[in-house]
């Protein structure tokens, strides 16, 4: 029986704009874009329709995440499924990646060129340094702070594990992968602060978890450098989000 596979992502509040998938490079995956704007998905997508009013309380960020954290939660019987965020583009055959990187594995996503581990209380730091609309929001340097305290009372050290990159995620659909989104989607709700790269860190190491990585310079080139690039090695093409209209600001 021919293995079920799905694509998907999720595209909410116009916050980019998400390029076709053609055909070539999908073969046999099923590609699902979640959306409140089914109008904006292109060609390749199936567009599945959520009203953010089915979500009361959360902003557009954190709906994204959630569909990102869960996939059993969202996705038709599968047995593994690719999660991009809506600013990826494939540009080469989904088969060839998970033969590539994927056969031994329950839950992949990348290296993060940025550093080889994270530091969970300078990336807390640097949101409330540097993301200012994001701290325009009410209550959030109160939350991230108390996100901070509750980390170091249980003693989660500063070089919490391996920095990974979030925006490509591949998973079997199997008992541990369901586990590990569980409760990184708990812990990203009941912090508030829609940081889902420290919560799961934190999860993987509270409670002694594990994901794979593999070398996301291997995997993605950004757009803007595509045009000098040497081979066609790569799998996927990011570029900075580009929303599709002015998104509002959480509330």
């Amino acid at each position: 029986m021919t293995a079920h596979k799905i694509i998907y992502t999720a595209l909410f509040d116009g916050y980019d704009t998400l390029a076709p998938i053609p055909d070539r490079y999908r073969d046999d995956w099923d590609a699902i874009c979640f959306t409140d704007t089914p109008e904006a998905v292109p060609d390749g997508w199936r567009a599945v329709f959520l009203d953010q009013s089915w979500f009361p309380g959360l902003p557009p960020v954190a709906i994204s995440k959630i569909i990102k954290h869960q996939p059993a939660n969202w996705l038709p019987p599968h047995d593994a499924s690719i999660y991009i965020d809506a600013n990826r583009t494939v540009i080469r055959p989904l088969d060839e990646f998970e033969q590539e990187f994927c056969t031994d594995t329950e839950f992949l996503s990348m290296t993060h060129p940025g550093a080889a581990y994270h530091d969970v209380y300078a990336e807390i730091r640097a949101c409330k340094r540097h993301n200012r609309d994001y701290l325009k929001v009410k209550g959030m340097a109160d939350k991230l702070d108390a996100q901070e305290q509750a980390y170091r009372a249980v003693g989660a050290p500063e070089r919490i594990g391996h920095l990974c990159e979030l925006g490509t995620i591949y998973r079997r659909d199997t008992w541990t992968s369901w586990y590990i989104g569980s409760l990184w989607c708990a812990e990203f709700l009941v912090r508030e602060t829609w940081r889902d790269q420290i919560a799961l860190r934190y999860v993987l190491w509270r409670y002694g978890l594990s994901i794979d990585l593999a070398p996301r310079e291997e995997v993605m080139i950004s757009g803007k450098k595509i045009a000098r690039a040497r081979s066609n090695r790569y799998y996927f093409k990011f570029d900075v989000h580009r929303p599709a209209r002015k998104r509002a600001l959480c509330k």
